[in-house]
């Protein structure tokens, strides 16, 4: 028998916002190395990063769930700026 877990509702949310920022940095990172062979190379390791980091969350630490996802949502920023201006 399954025991009772300990995420409570708002726990999942901010798991699966933390996912989607994750799968967005990833895309607009390898996006970006389609488009700029000079640092392809660099791009394709930060997405593995990203990778990575998510990954190595403790799912149960929500200050480190939400301070990931805002840290790869300010990335994304600076990419799409970039890409902006």
């Amino acid at each position: 028998m399954a025991g009772t877990s300990e995420w409570r509702a708002s726990d999942v949310v901010e798991h699966d916002l933390l996912r989607d920022a994750a799968a967005a940095l990833t895309a607009a990172l390898l996006g970006a190395a389609q488009s700029d062979d000079s640092i392809a190379r660099s791009l394709r390791d930060q997405a593995g990063a990203v990778r990575r980091e998510v990954a190595s969350v403790d799912g149960y630490d929500r200050a480190a769930v939400t301070a990931t996802r805002q840290r790869l949502a300010a990335r994304l920023a600076e990419l799409s700026a970039a890409a902006d201006g």
